[in-house]
């Protein structure tokens, strides 16, 4: 998309001409990933939707308190929730723990951090472009 805010200034200077780093594959970090899909195999030639599903878990507060920097020392971040607001949404109170829980990421983010909200039901959507936090 070309209507998204644009990037702040970096403050720190360019690496010019040098390469990415190797992505960290440890499990020691403060992010841990896992991924799992609906299928372990489709027939040859045929076409099906697979659903998949991504987990993204951090350290607890205590476990990453003695390597974390202060809020203020981070990079700005690009935020992009996406929300199921099928029908199945409407149980035991699905909608209100999603709603709860865009309000604290919303609340945690820094001015210099972006936000984007995509939402799903049988289509996807963005309904909000990514906009600065300031």
């Amino acid at each position: 998309f070309s209507d998204d805010d644009a990037l702040a200034a970096a403050a720190a200077p360019q690496r010019a001409g040098l390469p990415e780093p190797d992505p960290d594959v440890s499990h020691d970090g403060p992010l841990s990933v896992s991924t799992r899909v609906e299928y372990s195999a489709l027939p040859k030639g045929s076409t099906q939707a697979v659903f998949g599903l991504v987990t993204v878990q951090a350290k607890s507060a205590e476990a990453g308190a003695a390597s974390s920097s202060t809020d203020g020392d981070r990079r700005p971040m690009d935020l992009v929730c996406v929300l199921d607001v099928s029908g199945s949404m409407g149980s035991n109170n699905k909608i209100g723990d999603l709603k709860e829980a865009v309000r604290f990421i919303i609340k945690e983010a820094q001015p210099q951090d972006r936000l984007s909200i995509v939402t799903f039901n049988s289509n996807a959507g963005r309904k909000l472009r990514l906009r600065r936090m300031d």
